[in-house]
């Protein structure tokens, strides 16, 4: 293995972990129990009941987009050497190098279509959309896992 991880690519899947520690905590819905937002009035009514679907997708969102940005990162400074360890771990950079802003757009749009009609059809897009990303952001963070356990870090 020519090049290691380094300290900095170590810290980043650091922040990146810690974030989805927060991110358990979220899957149960919103915090507060509290407030929605009206796309139709632009309005946020801070005494509406949460809609845990949404506060769930837009937690997810956030862990993805941080996850898959890190993933990249890393991956891209360490290429070789995570090449090396395991092969996956670079297809997988790809995929989200490659579908990961697409992934993240879809659910965005989804989200925002069940907050305009809180349909039954918008509330079952919603939850295969935000299946994706979440699968995506469990592979991704798999493999930015198996890195993190297989390399050295330089002093």
């Amino acid at each position: 293995m020519s090049k290691l991880i380094n300290k900095v690519s170590l810290g980043a899947f650091a922040v990146i972990c810690a974030a989805l520690v927060l991110f358990g905590s979220y899957n149960s819905g919103c915090l507060a129990g509290k407030g929605q937002y009206d796309p139709a009035t632009q309005t946020y009514n801070t005494n509406a009941i949460a809609d845990t679907l949404v506060v769930t997708a837009q937690n997810t969102r956030q862990v993805a987009a941080d996850a898959f940005d890190g993933l990249m990162t890393i991956e891209a400074h360490n290429e070789e050497a995570l090449k090396a360890l395991n092969p996956k771990i670079h297809e997988v950079a790809n995929a989200v190098r490659k579908n990961g802003k697409g992934w993240l757009g879809d659910l965005t749009k989804a989200i925002a279509d069940y907050q305009t009609a809180r349909s039954a059809e918008n509330g079952t897009k919603l939850k295969a959309t935000l299946k994706v990303v979440d699968d995506a952001l469990l592979e991704a963070m798999k493999y930015l896992a198996e890195a993190s356990k297989k390399a050295k870090v330089t002093p």
